[in-house]
Protein backbone atom coordinates (compact mmCIF):
# COMPACT_ATOMS: atom_id res chain seq x y z
CA UNK A 1 0.00 0.00 0.00
CA UNK A 2 1.32 3.42 -0.95
CA UNK A 3 -0.03 6.59 0.61
CA UNK A 4 0.41 9.85 -1.33
CA UNK A 5 -0.18 13.45 -0.37
CA UNK A 6 -1.70 15.82 -2.93
CA UNK A 7 -0.90 19.54 -2.78
CA UNK A 8 -3.72 21.93 -2.02
CA UNK A 9 -3.35 25.66 -2.68
CA UNK A 10 -5.23 27.97 -0.35
CA UNK A 11 -6.10 31.64 -0.29
CA UNK A 12 -6.16 33.48 3.05
CA UNK A 13 -9.76 34.03 4.13
CA UNK A 14 -8.99 37.31 5.91
CA UNK A 15 -11.64 39.41 7.64
CA UNK A 16 -15.29 38.59 6.87
CA UNK A 17 -18.12 40.61 8.47
CA UNK A 18 -15.67 41.94 11.07
CA UNK A 19 -14.34 38.49 12.02
CA UNK A 20 -10.62 37.88 11.46
CA UNK A 21 -10.14 34.28 10.38
CA UNK A 22 -6.38 34.42 11.03
CA UNK A 23 -4.52 31.51 9.44
CA UNK A 24 -7.66 30.05 7.84
CA UNK A 25 -7.80 29.69 4.08
CA UNK A 26 -10.20 28.65 1.37
CA UNK A 27 -9.34 26.05 -1.25
CA UNK A 28 -8.02 27.78 -4.34
CA UNK A 29 -6.59 24.85 -6.29
CA UNK A 30 -6.14 21.09 -5.98
CA UNK A 31 -3.63 19.25 -8.14
CA UNK A 32 -6.31 17.17 -9.88
CA UNK A 33 -3.98 15.62 -12.45
CA UNK A 34 -1.64 14.37 -9.75
CA UNK A 35 -4.60 13.06 -7.72
CA UNK A 36 -5.98 11.07 -10.66
CA UNK A 37 -2.52 9.68 -11.53
CA UNK A 38 -2.04 8.51 -7.95
CA UNK A 39 -5.51 6.95 -7.70
CA UNK A 40 -5.07 5.18 -11.05
CA UNK A 41 -1.72 3.87 -9.78
CA UNK A 42 -3.40 2.23 -6.79
CA UNK A 43 -2.29 4.78 -4.19
CA UNK A 44 -4.32 6.01 -1.26
CA UNK A 45 -4.53 9.79 -1.61
CA UNK A 46 -4.40 11.85 1.57
CA UNK A 47 -5.98 15.31 1.57
CA UNK A 48 -4.88 17.33 4.56
CA UNK A 49 -6.70 20.25 6.15
CA UNK A 50 -3.43 22.19 5.78
CA UNK A 51 -2.26 23.82 2.59
CA UNK A 52 -0.03 26.59 1.32
CA UNK A 53 -0.79 30.07 0.07
CA UNK A 54 1.00 31.49 -2.97
CA UNK A 55 3.41 33.26 -0.58
CA UNK A 56 4.32 29.95 1.13
CA UNK A 57 2.24 30.54 4.24
CA UNK A 58 0.74 27.42 5.89
CA UNK A 59 -3.03 27.80 6.25
CA UNK A 60 -5.82 25.70 7.71
CA UNK A 61 -8.94 24.95 5.66
CA UNK A 62 -12.27 23.39 6.42
CA UNK A 63 -11.85 19.67 5.93
CA UNK A 64 -15.40 19.39 4.57
CA UNK A 65 -14.61 21.99 1.88
CA UNK A 66 -11.55 20.02 0.83
CA UNK A 67 -13.51 16.75 0.69
CA UNK A 68 -16.40 18.33 -1.22
CA UNK A 69 -14.06 19.73 -3.84
CA UNK A 70 -12.21 16.44 -4.30
CA UNK A 71 -15.54 14.57 -4.58
CA UNK A 72 -16.72 16.92 -7.33
CA UNK A 73 -13.42 16.50 -9.15
CA UNK A 74 -13.42 12.71 -8.97
CA UNK A 75 -17.21 12.30 -8.94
Amino acid sequence: MIVCYVNVSLQRRGVVDGVDFGATGEVKKVDVTRMRERLDGGCIVVLSNLGYSSSGEVLNCKYAENLSLSYLVNG
